[in-house]
């Protein structure tokens, strides 16, 4: 997750708490959340985009100019130097000297000094404050390449007939700037004060305030510029935020479909919610802070499916590990996209979808009944064309993986899916 959707991620969960101690009850929340939900974190993301991408774009000038004249610690350190190369000898040198057999050298009948012990003065660029230079730039680093996968995934790609949509407003010069910064980034990494540095172990998040950070004016932007955007990353804090936030909109958009509450509960206080429509009864529950389970139970038929959806708050689908569980489904849900989970690595942002649309296109995936010829569709993948393999009115697709059933009093008129593939 980006970190313009952090910040008004948070704005949001403000809001929800006070509505939820306004509307304690479910059926009162569920009666009263379009103004809640109303609120697009996505919106206001993009809005903001641009402003931080400059403010890292000047962030890296001030880099810039640290890494071509750093602070350095001077060092003192004892060498063997030869004795004309030493200007001035003190005592404690000199009686070194005397006592190291192997400095002096006979010249005639006379033994005379061909080295001493002496001292000079390093320049040490190993410093905290530099460490903390490098561990900004690759943050920053890791920041603009998301940027990068975000926006270069919203371009148009070609469809069936060879046409191109218009892309969204602003994208192509988003594009142009991050460019530039990864550029820029690259350049500073190609330097000596970085090479020499990042061979060090790194120092840690919880960055130390130093003399030099709070009182240089170079390394107090860098440090401010840290402490502002970069210094907290609370993902357990930044999944429960958004785990709410899809809470209110899935509990919303299951309303809209015709389900009805069969249990009022303090929302506070609940994490299971029953519900029943004319053709299912649903459950809907948190299991885990990232993790729900849709148990949806079909009247007619019997026919039980757990299914599970997963909220991420990062832009790399492959990072999500799979739970243990028997589940018809297990999808992925983040801010701009759902996708199932084995495509979680290659599903694209074919077309930029609101929040609620996300949540509608999931939620039908397991509920739609729609109207379908059972001597075409009960050979043919209503999905992807392919043939499917049916067992005692169930079928399944090989291809995409997706599974429905027809359902009511003619096999003809009625196709469920249990398991819609490519959301």
């Amino acid at each position: 997750m980006k970190r313009t959707e952090r910040k008004f991620l948070k704005h949001y969960i403000k809001a929800f708490r006070g509505f939820g101690r306004k509307h304690k009850t479910t059926e009162d929340f569920l009666g009263n959340t379009k103004a809640l939900t109303e609120i697009s974190v996505q919106k206001l993301s993009r809005n903001e985009d641009k402003a931080f991408l400059m403010e890292i774009s000047r962030i890296l000038r001030v880099i810039m100019s640290i890494v071509e004249h750093p602070h350095l610690s001077t060092k003192r350190e004892e060498i063997v130097a030869r004795i004309e190369q030493v200007k001035q000898l003190s005592n404690e040198e000199f009686s070194r000297a005397i006592k190291e057999s192997s400095f002096w050298k006979k010249r005639g009948i006379e033994m005379v000094p061909e080295n001493v012990y002496s001292y000079q003065n390093v320049d040490e660029l190993h410093i905290y404050e530099n460490r903390f230079i490098c561990l900004l730039l690759n943050l920053l680093e890791e920041e603009v390449r998301e940027y990068s996968t975000f926006y270069l995934a919203l371009l148009p790609t070609l469809d069936a007939r060879d046409n191109l949509a218009k892309a969204e407003e602003d994208v192509g010069e988003l594009i142009e700037l991050i460019n530039g910064l990864a550029k820029r980034i690259s350049i500073i990494k190609n330097t000596r004060f970085y090479k020499e540095i990042s061979k060090l172990r790194p120092i840690g998040r919880n960055v130390q305030r130093t003399n030099i950070l709070i009182r240089d004016n170079l390394y107090k932007q860098c440090f401010i510029f840290y402490r502002r955007f970069m210094a907290t990353n609370e993902e357990k804090v930044l999944a429960r935020d958004l785990s709410n936030y899809y809470t209110a909109i899935i509990l919303e958009t299951i309303a809209e479909r015709g389900f009805v509450l069969t249990e009022n509960k303090n929302l506070a206080r609940t994490k299971k919610w029953n519900f029943k429509s004319p053709d299912f009864r649903i459950v809907f529950q948190k299991i885990a802070p990232t993790h729900f389970q849709l148990v949806v139970v079909h009247l007619k038929s019997k026919r039980v499916c757990n299914h599970l959806l997963i909220l991420s708050t990062s832009l790399k689908g492959e990072e999500i590990l799979l739970p243990e569980g028997d589940y018809e489904s297990v999808d992925i849900l983040s801010l701009w996209r759902v996708c199932n989970y084995e495509d979680r690595g290659n599903a694209p942002y074919v077309l930029p979808l609101k929040e609620k649309e996300l949540v509608e296109r999931w939620f039908l995936g397991k509920t739609a009944i729609i109207e379908g010829d059972y001597k075409i569709y009960s050979s043919f993948c209503p999905m992807c064309k392919s043939r499917v393999a049916e067992d005692d009115g169930e079928v399944w697709c090989k291809t995409c993986n997706g599974k429905y059933r027809f359902v009511g009093k003619k096999k003809e008129s009625r196709i469920w899916f249990i398991s819609r593939r490519g959301l």
